[in-house]
């Protein structure tokens, strides 16, 4: 097995070990640290030594929080390790933080008093933010107005507009009652916000541009909305203006091109992609290979029948061909290439423990729940269990669920209590009823701080389960 580190280049611990259990979020390290003397220890090395694969994607501050009130964990503990380190090098808040105002927000009177002297420290302006940014992703107030007027006073005007959600009138409102000046940002906010969905309205494409305008206008802003409006158009004219933006200067409409082109399964440049393709030697992509993952985009829009033989012979071969071999895959393998697919996950498994592995063993998760094939079971398990990234998970899950494997039904019952909401809310589709799953599902239905999605997907369970039970 690979030697996995985080993002924080924490080396991540083998899966069957509490401490790996935990690290990864699992529903069996929650359960298993429940009945483990030492757990509060590995917990707090978690919160101390961030150990997510990908921070940007994966939400762990519930999953410690809770655990941290099972184990009667003291939020001073936590502050302790916050002050340690309040934040990363790029000033986002540590994970630390995320807990402890977590904590606060789940009730915690010793976690809400450790957040109030903090605020009082010269490290008050990550636990401030966090604190601000859980408000309002849970529409409760946390801080006082007393609090939020002491630390908007060390903030300039600019620093307090980011913290002001402008979607959130509610909280816009508070925001503008607390002071003149709080009263001026708040209505700059709120009128800049308006321009923006004016300005976003505006620029909107529509059916009655012509294929040439409806390139000319791509944007950050109107590229989800304008390729749908370029797939419709068939003629041949405006295929040749399409094949003609592959070769634009412009990234947004060589990417819009090269998508749409392959959506209306046009194999005009495919002889040109496999050759590019093949000179490309693999690896980040650089100035010479930049155009990679349009050619990708381009072949996953292909139907399977035209890219499968390429993804056969591909797959063996060096460089850029056998990354796309795995996204053609992800797209449209089918029963045939099964043993292929899971000869690619387990070398995945067994090989690059950094992102490559990784996001490839996604990529062949993804594969084998298109396949739907049972015999996938013990291959799919062990990925579930041992990848560091927990996006990988909900992945297993869904293949599980597609293939029929009553092994789902296991993962399903540990993983209501997993870190990852996707999965949490997957679980309960799996799960057969009994009262100590009904309990955790309860509890998740009237979880303030569960995801929406989620406790909705409790609560909908709950309705459809034999009443005796429950």
């Amino acid at each position: 097995m690979p030697d996995y580190m985080s993002f924080t280049d924490t080396p991540i611990a083998h899966h069957d070990t509490l401490l790996g259990q935990l690290q990864r979020g699992q529903g069996r390290g929650f359960l298993n640290a429940l009945n483990t003397p030492g757990s509060s220890d590995l917990l707090l090395q978690c919160i101390e030594h961030d150990p997510r694969w990908d921070p940007q994607l994966e939400d762990r501050q519930r999953y410690y929080a809770r655990l941290s009130i099972e184990l009667n964990v003291c939020p001073s503990s936590v502050a302790a390790i916050y002050r340690t380190n309040p934040s990363y090098e790029t000033d986002v808040p540590s994970l630390a933080a995320w807990v402890l105002a977590e904590l606060a927000a789940r009730g915690s009177t010793e976690a809400r008093a450790e957040v109030s002297t903090l605020l009082h420290s010269p490290d008050w302006r990550s636990i401030f933010s966090t604190v601000v940014e859980m408000e309002s992703e849970y529409n409760m107030v946390i801080l006082t107005n007393t609090e939020l007027m002491k630390a908007s006073k060390n903030l300039d005007d600019h620093e307090l507009e980011d913290l002001i959600d402008p979607y959130d009138e509610r909280r816009l409102e508070r925001w503008a009652a607390l002071s003149a000046r709080h009263h001026r940002i708040a209505a700059s906010v709120r009128r800049r916000h308006d321009e923006r969905m004016q300005e976003h309205a505006d620029t909107m494409p529509d059916a009655s541009m012509s294929t040439e305008a409806l390139l000319r206008q791509l944007s950050p802003q109107t590229y989800l909305n304008t390729i749908p409006l370029l797939e419709s158009r068939r003629d041949s004219a405006s295929v040749e203006l399409l094949i003609a933006a592959t070769r634009s200067s412009d990234r947004f409409v060589i990417g819009a091109a090269f998508r749409v082109l392959g959506r209306q399964h046009n194999t005009t440049i495919l002889n040109e992609v496999c050759r590019a393709l093949k000179r490309d030697p693999g690896g980040p992509t650089s100035k010479s290979t930049a155009l990679r993952p349009f050619y990708f985009r381009y072949l996953e829009g292909l139907p399977g029948f035209v890219t499968l033989p390429l993804a056969r012979e591909w797959l063996n071969s060096p460089g850029a061909r056998r990354m796309a071999a795995y996204r053609i895959l992800e797209c449209h393998a089918t029963p045939a290439e099964r043993a292929m697919v899971e000869d690619a996950l387990l070398a995945a498994l067994e090989g690059e423990a950094g992102d490559p592995g990784v996001y490839r063993a996604c990529t062949m998760i993804d594969a084998l729940a298109s396949i739907a094939d049972s015999r996938s079971t013990d291959l799919l398990t062990r990925a579930f269990y041992q990848l560091p990234y927990c996006q990988a998970r909900p992945r297993v899950l869904k293949a599980l669920k597609a293939s029929g494997s009553e092994a789902g039904v296991d993962l399903g019952r540990e993983s209501l209590w997993d870190s990852n909401d996707e999965v949490r809310e997957l679980a309960m589709t799996l799960v057969k009823c009994d009262p100590v799953v009904a309990a955790r599902i309860r509890e998740m239905s009237l979880d303030t701080c569960e995801y929406a999605n989620v406790r909705e997907a409790a609560r909908t369970w709950l309705s459809h389960s034999d009443p005796q039970v429950l």
